[in-house]
């Protein structure tokens, strides 16, 4: 049996081919761990201490995408907004995925009965846009940069949901979809910064 180089990447591609064969719910830890020590030289004791739950696979996954993002060369220019950049670094997220988007769609069908997965990935998935927004040149912190995560990952969740149904080679629907929701997004976190921008007038009679 092989040595593992890379047991993150083992398990989620085992966890998504199990759920292609029969859907996300229908396998256990157990048996994902069993099918990993098949693939590696790892013990299924090993594999359930590395992935402790069903949940985290899809943590795993998301740092994976994570790592192979911000590896890319960004393709910004001078010329790019700060919305042309997420909008790249968003779109180079999507293009990462694709190889895995029959496993994502059929999971994402599931994961309507297991919300417990779906609010265990959250934290997970809102560090990734994180990382996607510093990546981006945006700062996240203080109110504006948490604004600014959590409205991305309402974005990016929008923008995943016609992804899957997208079925172009150009990803031209994703594409449209992204840059309308962005533009959403500016305009409404436009309206949140103008009250933290208000200075009271200190000569004003009260």
């Amino acid at each position: 049996m092989a040595v593992v180089k890379d047991l993150d990447k083992v398990i989620f591609e085992t966890a998504f081919d199990l759920a292609l064969e029969n859907s996300w719910r229908a396998f256990s830890l157990s048996q994902l761990a069993h099918a990993v020590a098949e693939k590696t030289s790892i013990s299924p004791t090993l594999v359930r201490a590395h992935c402790p739950a069903k949940a985290a696979i899809l943590s795993i996954f998301e740092r994976h995408i994570d790592s192979l993002v911000l590896a890319e060369e960004t393709p910004f220019t001078e010329q790019d907004t700060a919305r042309d950049r997420i909008f790249e670094m968003l779109m180079l997220r999507f293009e990462a995925m694709q190889e895995y988007k029959p496993a994502l769609a059929r999971i994402s069908r599931d994961l309507t009965l297991d919300p417990f997965s779906v609010l265990a990935n959250g934290p997970t998935l809102l560090l990734s846009m994180s990382k996607m927004l510093n990546a981006s040149g945006h700062s996240t912190t203080g109110l504006i940069g948490v604004a600014e995560t959590h409205g991305l990952l309402i974005i990016w969740i929008s923008t995943f949901r016609t992804w899957l149904t997208d079925n172009n080679p150009d990803h031209s629907l994703t594409m449209a979809t992204l840059d309308k929701n962005l533009r959403r997004g500016k305009r409404f976190l436009n309206r949140f910064k103008a009250p933290l921008s208000f200075k009271p007038n200190p000569m004003a009679k009260t």
